[in-house]
């Protein structure tokens, strides 16, 4: 909430919602040193649903990364428009 008075926003101390939960759904290696992996975005659910269904990804991210030594750097970040067009 954005308390007017005092001119910044009131964040609460227990969060009303779960964050998404990422799932690495692919990993593709582009080149010796470069791999693009697939997110799916999943919407928080109780526990006891998701054992019944599969929840569905509200949205997907494709991530590229570069190997440098032991560490990988992300060199970009972008979202697919159309979650039902992500290629598997």
């Amino acid at each position: 909430e954005y308390n007017e008075e005092k001119k910044s926003y009131i964040i609460p101390v227990s969060p009303q919602f779960f964050p998404y939960s990422p799932k690495v759904e692919d990993i593709k290696k582009i080149d010796d040193n470069k791999f693009e992996l697939r997110v799916g975005y999943y919407p928080p659910t109780q526990f006891w649903l998701s054992a019944d269904s599969q929840p569905k990804a509200d949205k997907y991210m494709k991530y590229t990364l570069k190997k440098q030594g032991s560490n990988y750097s992300i060199v970009s970040i972008a979202e697919y428009p159309n979650a039902e067009n992500v290629p598997s």
